[in-house]
């Protein structure tokens, strides 16, 4: 019997890489969540540790923002996403990028329009997950506002006739400085 399959160390990566970059890069503050939180029917864990992030950005500059969610544990559809105490962001586009693809996008000011994970996007509300699937969630936004950002990310899906839902343990807050 093997440890594990191949996109489960993809997804277990694809999350170190992703923290590791952001712990490196200064962006981010650890809290007190060492594994993932499951949703209420645990068939949909998001995020490993709680990350609070901040993006150096001016009113009117459009961000990409974005969180792991997953492994999938079992066919699911995503019904809806809510931002937690967003303030100062309009948010316009909402995606589940395939890790697979490319590196996962945690923040950017620019838009990957070349890059093999941005091609494979799909809309994050009706995408459905297979079991095991692990998924970049990410926001595109337009900063209207000095301060703006939220707490967290609530996603709603489906599985078969239940409902539940997950909250993420990044947050966001978007600034002219950091620190």
């Amino acid at each position: 019997m093997t440890s594990g399959t191949s996109s489960d160390r993809r997804a277990i990566a694809a999350s170190v890489l992703l923290v590791a970059t952001l712990v490196a890069a200064g962006c981010a503050d650890r809290g007190e969540s060492p594994s993932p939180v499951p949703s209420v029917d645990g068939q949909l864990p998001a995020g490993q540790l709680r990350i609070h992030e901040c993006v150096i950005a001016q009113p009117g500059a459009e961000l990409l923002l974005g969180d792991i969610v997953g492994p999938a544990g079992a066919t699911l559809t995503v019904e809806s996403i809510t931002l937690n105490g967003l303030t100062g962001l309009e948010i316009s586009e909402m995606y589940l990028l395939d890790p697979a693809y490319g590196d996962p996008i945690a923040s950017a000011t620019e838009i990957p329009t070349s890059e093999p994970i941005w091609e494979h996007r799909v809309d994050a509300v009706g995408a459905v997950l297979q079991p095991g699937d692990v998924r970049n969630l990410l926001l595109k936004a337009t900063v209207d506002a000095d301060v703006a950002g939220f707490d967290s990310i609530t996603i709603g899906y489906s599985v078969g006739e239940s409902s539940s839902t997950v909250d993420t343990l990044r947050s966001f807050k978007v600034a002219s400085a950091c620190g």
